[in-house]
């Protein structure tokens, strides 16, 4: 027999309540056996006790009567839920069971196989007139249907992809200050460096002079020293271009993922500075000789 898919969901319900597999097939296959788990009014029946939800008999996927009826509508009435929907029913079999029927609680909660469970819950919360033989039916189904009961893979959660652009610092005129002083500095220890050559230049020597050429280094070349300054640009504006870029090119935008765009734009800029700064100063040009 295919599982009917009904007993599917009630399966589904019970596991995300907590249950565990065994647990909710052994719910599902004795309200199965009771009423096929038919939500609504059982029709009228001689044997039941009427209530407010069936006026000539038992009502609902555990065959409430009397009280008990009164008991599910005031529960779906207090948590707002459609008294006929399995899932009412099913939260209300669960809600009985914590609060009156604490062995069959006790049972659905436990790491039990379902046929150890079924009996409790026959026994306990049905209470039919031929228990073993209703105890049977239940297993039967269980029996049945657990191998077909092909547990969900969960989903991970997704990170959100905020629709608005984060906001983005202003650039920051210090920033440019700060690569100009760096050139500034990489020239004024060079003309150190010449000063010291210089000096070197006029000490004697035992019996030789140590000849150096007078240019020993030479000044930063202004177009590697503008690299440095251009990629400090670069690195501080990229944020600020691919923030915008949406309302002026939407189209470039949608094909340059901004995060991508913000890190390989940083890392080139980034790039232009060191090689602006290693290659900015020239290799000693002159040697040193011996006379």
């Amino acid at each position: 027999m295919v599982v009917p898919l009904v007993f599917l969901e009630a399966v589904q319900f019970l596991r995300k309540k907590g249950l565990s597999k065994d647990a909710a097939t052994a719910v599902s296959s004795v309200l199965y056996a009771e009423s096929a788990l038919h939500t609504g009014s059982q029709g009228r029946q001689s044997t039941e006790t009427p209530g407010v939800l069936n006026p000539s008999g038992a009502f609902g996927i555990a065959s409430w009567n009397g009280p008990r009826q009164t008991d599910l509508a005031d529960h779906a009435a207090s948590w707002n839920l459609d008294v006929n929907a399995l899932e009412t029913q099913l939260q209300f079999v669960l809600t009985e069971m914590a609060n009156k029927y604490h062995q069959s609680w006790t049972a659905v909660n436990s790491m039990q196989p379902y046929s150890a469970i079924i009996p409790t819950i026959v026994e306990e919360y049905e209470v039919p007139k031929d228990v073993p033989a209703e105890v049977a039916r239940a297993k039967t189904y269980a029996d049945e249907f657990y191998p077909q009961i092909i547990e969900e893979v969960p989903v991970l959660p997704t990170v959100p992809i905020p629709s608005v652009a984060l906001p983005v610092p202003p650039l920051s005129l210090d920033l440019l200050g700060q690569m100009r002083a760096i050139v500034l500095r990489d020239q004024q220890e060079i003309d150190i460096l010449n000063a010291a050559i210089g000096q070197l230049q006029k000490l004697p020597t035992i019996g030789k002079t140590m000849s150096m050429s007078s240019n020993m280094i030479s000044p930063a070349k202004p177009a590697l020293a503008s690299t440095t300054i251009w990629g400090g640009i670069v690195s501080a504006i990229s944020p600020i271009f691919f923030a915008i870029l949406p309302s002026i090119a939407p189209p470039l935008a949608a094909a340059i993922p901004q995060p991508w765009g913000t890190i390989v734009t940083s890392v080139v800029g980034g790039i232009m500075v060191a090689y602006g700064r290693t290659k900015a100063v020239q290799p000693i040009s002159g040697i040193i000789s011996t006379k």
